[in-house]
Formats: structure tokens, sequence, C-alpha cells
């Protein structure tokens, strides 16, 4: 019973960071001054390059099952459970925040001041 909770546990979680995979995406950079005529469409394109960043949502889903196998070695389901949801918040965040470093950098690189 409780080994299949914690699976039931792990494939809503599973579901629920696959929902937030394109996030830090839609990342819009701060510049300096007025924004160029060209910005919104260098935008889409950085924001483009950023979602198809595979490996991205590769290592969220790799460090979620073995944060998940460690738990379920160490403390059970409920603690693989646990340990998953942990490691696959924290790994969605990184995900975000690198999807929106690939985003600025990109807008660097076309030319646009970005200050963040």
């Amino acid at each position: 019973m409780r080994k299949a909770l914690g699976n039931a546990l792990l494939a809503m979680l599973l579901v629920s960071l696959a929902g937030c995979a394109s996030s830090g995406a839609e990342h819009r950079p701060i510049v300096d001054g007025r924004p160029s005529a060209k910005y919104e469409a260098d935008l889409n394109q950085c924001q483009e390059l950023a979602r198809q960043h595979a490996h991205v949502d590769g290592d969220a889903a790799m460090g979620t099952a073995a944060s998940a196998a460690v738990g379920g070695i160490l403390g059970g389901a409920i603690g693989a459970a646990a340990s998953a949801v942990n490691r696959g918040v924290y790994s969605v965040q990184e995900g975000a925040r690198e999807r929106a470093r690939i985003v600025s950098r990109c807008m660097r690189e076309r030319g646009h001041k970005v200050v963040n």
C-alpha cells in the first residue's frame, strides 16, 4: 500500500514538472534605453531557442529519478516521494533560471543592452 502511494505521488510530481518545462523561456530581459525596432522579433527567437534546450528538462528528470531511487533505498516509498518532490522542485527552478539566462545571453549577443 505504501509503495503504491509513493509511486502515485511520484507520477503526479513528474506530470506537474512536465507542465513547467518551458518555464523561464518566457523571460523578458530589461534593456537599457529604448528597445530597438527588432527587439520583439529577437526576443521571440531567443525565447524559442531557450525552449529548445531539452537538456534542461532532462537534467530535472534525471535529478528527480535519482532522488526517488535513493529515497526508495533509504526510507521506503513515502521517503522516496518526499525526496523526489524536493529535488524536482529545485530542478524545475534551476531549469527556469537557466532558460532565462539563455534568453538574456541571446539578446545580448544580438546587440541589445540587457541589464538583467
